[in-house]
C-alpha cells in the first residue's frame, strides 16, 4: 500500500510546475529525493514537452530575460517569471529552459532562471589568445548532459574547437 501511495505522489508531481517542485522539496525528505532524482527531473521534462505538444503551444512557461531592470514589461503579459540577466553578459543559448551566457571570451555560466541556480564553467585560459569565438550550448541526450562548444582560430589557419560538459565541469 505504501508503495501504490509513493507511485501515486510521485505522478502528482511530475505533473506539476517547476516552482511548485522547489516548494514541496522542503515537504519532507523523501519528496526532497524524489524530485532531486535525475530520472524523476527528466520524466518531468519529457511530461512538460508531451503536455505542451498537447495543447499545441510552447508552453504556458515563459521567462523573460532583460539586461536592464528598467526594461518596459507591459508586452509581457504571459511571462511568469522575469529574470534579470547584467548588461556585462552575452546571452549564448538556451536548452530545455536553462541558459547560457558568458560574461568574458573565458567565463561561462549556464543559469536555471525557475531556480536561479547558477553552474560556472572552468575557465579555458587558451582563448585569451584565440581569435573571433563561435559558440554553441545544448543538451548531449546520449551522454544527458549539457555542453558548450566554442570554435575559434588560432593564429592565421587553424581552426580550433573546445567542449565543455555541465556534468564534469571540463
Amino acid at each position: 500500500m505504501a508503495q501504490l501511495l509513493d507511485e501515486m505522489i510521485e505522478q502528482i508531481l511530475i505533473r506539476s510546475e517547476v516552482s511548485d517542485l522547489i516548494r514541496y522539496r522542503s515537504v519532507s525528505k523523501s519528496w526532497k529525493d524524489v524530485i532531486s532524482d535525475p530520472d524523476f527531473i527528466k520524466a518531468h521534462l519529457e511530461n512538460s514537452y508531451r503536455r505542451d505538444r498537447e495543447y499545441d503551444k510552447m508552453g504556458n512557461r515563459r521567462i523573460a530575460m532583460s539586461a536592464t531592470p528598467q526594461c518596459n514589461w507591459e508586452h509581457l503579459s504571459h511571462a511568469d517569471n522575469l529574470y534579470f540577466v547584467p548588461r556585462t553578459r552575452h546571452l549564448l543559448g538556451s536548452s530545455n529552459g536553462l541558459v547560457c551566457v558568458s560574461r568574458s571570451r573565458n567565463e561561462f555560466s549556464v543559469i536555471n532562471p525557475e531556480t536561479r541556480e547558477v553552474n560556472k564553467l572552468k575557465k579555458p585560459e587558451i582563448l585569451d589568445q584565440a581569435g573571433p569565438l563561435i559558440y554553441g550550448f545544448g543538451y548531449d541526450s546520449s551522454n544527458d548532459d549539457y555542453k558548450v562548444v566554442l570554435r575559434f582560430r588560432k593564429g592565421s589557419n587553424l581552426t580550433c574547437f573546445l567542449k565543455f560538459s555541465l556534468e564534469s565541469n571540463i
